[in-house]
């Protein structure tokens, strides 16, 4: 359904991959909830947020997308040596920089979020641009579709990562401090050692007559970073304002757990379109193949989404103990919010393609204002729901503007009916469920309506007679490998 076998391979290859880097912060949910109260929990959230302040404010996900961009459309070995070799000194300084002035002004900064110990936010922050020095290699692999690769690099980050946190959050009882310094050691190694491995790759000859073109691309995602941030994030910092660290402690968690989606159920698949994407938009039917590819994607997200949906008051119930029960009652809203971002930033992809980043901030200006109001409007009165209300409201009118813009960018023949049915399938399963309990009949009673939703977007035609038999030929085809005799005949080789 999403496209031939080597997709799919790379896709499952790179979903081991994410699995790892994600499933980190995933497995390790249980050991902070349990180590840390909900308040504690929340100031490690507003850590969290700060740094990303500071990659936003010094382009890394500009720098990042730039990698991709320039790597992808270099015409030689050579060429791409100098972009890599550019780029990872670029990120490099801006890094360094950012760093010194952390440390210059800590007890300002400190003081305006509400954080008592200047040294805390200061390794919070170290943490979050140690973790960025991994960004362009990994960016890299992705490029050259070395998934294999990837995937080592990320299981072993995982090992490292959970290893070192819980030694020092259960062994040497460092809390929120062993939790940044497990952070912070395990992305300084693996940083140092993934850069200079891409460097010794296409020796390192920069070129700085390159900057000013990636500095240019990657530019606007200033702005666009300021504006989704606010957008993505701003409700945090209205929260322990109005309704207290304890009131955002658990609605991270629901945030963490809806993440589960997109982290898990889409960024494995994006990893390749988004490297096959510059290919496809150049074909003589770009227009249409975009438009399916747009569907198929969805697909994956309605489908993941409504399962966490269906199950998320006992996801909830086994991650943490009860003081954080409230945290189930804004996740089906996140995945909603989460849907509409996903589709946003599939339908940018004319941006990249076309180099017209400079659009971006426009859309990003207009989406983040109508969320700041919403935030500013119904947060104080409605605390986490009203975050999470506002945040779906947000993310919708970013979805509806970046449609109307890249249309005139590059004009996809988007499968509209298609993808509004299976969204409000998915939508009328899970009102449907919330009739049933968390007992074991209403697990089976909800697992049944999970499978349903598959069932019914395969009967009711949303899926094409040609996509129906590619489906087929990719479920023989994986059964096929499989196969003890096609297992055992590939050991023997």
């Amino acid at each position: 359904m999403l496209g031939g076998r080597s997709f799919l391979a790379h896709a499952a290859i790179y979903g081991l991959g994410t699995l790892a880097l994600q499933g980190a912060g995933i497995i390790l949910v249980p050991l902070y909830t349990r180590y840390l109260v909900p308040a504690e929990f929340g100031i490690l959230e507003i850590l969290d947020r700060i740094g990303d302040v500071f990659l936003i404010c010094l382009m890394a996900n500009g720098i990042r997308m730039a990698a991709l961009t320039f790597y992808k459309q270099a015409v030689s070995d050579e060429e791409r040596g100098s972009t890599a070799a550019t780029l990872s000194l670029f990120l490099a300084t801006v890094l360094g920089g950012a760093f010194l002035l952390t440390i210059g002004f800590a007890q300002s900064i400190s003081g305006l979020v509400g954080i008592e110990n200047p040294a805390l936010l200061v390794l919070g922050i170290a943490s979050i641009l140690l973790q960025a020095t991994s960004s362009i290699p990994m960016t890299l692999m992705q490029a050259r579709l070395e998934s294999a690769r990837f995937v080592l690099v990320s299981i072993a980050v995982f090992l490292c990562r959970v290893t070192l946190t819980i030694v020092a959050v259960v062994v040497l009882q460092w809390g929120i401090w062993g939790i940044l310094v497990a952070t912070a050691v395990t992305s300084a190694v693996f940083g140092l050692f993934l850069t200079l491995r891409e460097l010794a790759i296409g020796s390192f000859r920069p070129q700085l007559g390159k900057l000013w073109g990636i500095a240019r691309f990657a530019l606007p995602f200033v702005p666009v970073g300021v504006f989704g941030f606010v957008l993505a994030s701003g409700d945090r910092f209205f929260l322990i304002r109005y309704a207290g660290a304890e009131e955002l402690g658990c609605y991270a968690l629901g945030c963490k757990l809806a993440a589960v989606v997109s982290s898990l159920g889409m960024v494995p698949l994006l990893r390749v379109w988004n490297v096959q994407l510059y290919d496809v938009f150049e074909k003589p039917h770009g227009s249409i193949a975009v438009g399916r590819m747009f569907s198929k994607l969805l697909a994956v997200y309605v489908f993941m989404g409504v399962g966490l949906c269906l199950f998320h008051r006992e996801a909830i119930a086994v991650l943490s103990p009860p003081e954080y029960a409230r945290a189930a009652l804004v996740v089906c809203p996140i995945v909603l919010a989460s849907y509409f971002m996903t589709a946003a930033n599939l339908a940018d992809a004319a941006f990249y393609v076309r180099r017209r980043t400079g659009l971006k901030p426009y859309i990003s200006a207009v989406s983040a204002s109508t969320a700041l109001g919403l935030y500013a409007w119904l947060i104080p009165t409605h605390g986490a729901m009203g975050a999470a209300y506002a945040t779906l409201v947000g993310m919708l009118v970013r979805f509806v503007c970046t449609v109307l813009v890249s249309q005139r960018v590059f004009h996809v023949q988007y499968e509209t009916v298609r993808v509004i049915g299976m969204l409000l399938l998915g939508t009328a399963i899970v009102l449907a469920s919330q009739a049933f309990g968390t007992d074991p009949s209403a697990i089976l009673a909800k697992s049944v309506l999970w499978v349903a939703w598959p069932a019914l977007v395969w009967t009711t035609g949303m899926i094409a007679p040609d996509e129906k038999k590619q489906i087929q030929s990719l479920v023989h085809w994986a059964l096929n490998q499989l196969h003890p005799r096609t297992i055992l005949a590939r050991m023997k080789v």
